[in-house]
């Protein structure tokens, strides 16, 4: 089945939201969510490369994701409206 128009911008909108709200994280977990999530690494090698144990990682990842949701729906309270992306 072809996507159709609506449903691609809506992705798209989706992931731009997604973008913005990540950019505005605070450290440590701006770092650890995009080495998990847009490089795809498991916490094991997230952890090796920032130095700290895969424990505290797997923590800010948590944290990081929780953070993450709460700002997105203090923009858009549909969570249809982003969680696509």
């Amino acid at each position: 089945a072809v996507e159709g128009v609506d449903e691609t911008c809506a992705r798209r909108d989706g992931a731009e939201r997604m973008a913005r709200a990540l950019r505005e994280l605070d450290e440590p977990y701006r770092a650890v969510l995009l080495l998990r999530f847009v490089d795809d690494l498991p916490p094991r090698e997230v952890a090796r490369r920032l130095g700290r144990p895969v424990e505290t990682v797997r923590t800010q990842t948590r944290r990081g994701l929780a953070q993450l949701r709460a700002k997105l729906e203090a923009r858009e309270p549909r969570r249809s409206a982003w969680a696509l992306a």
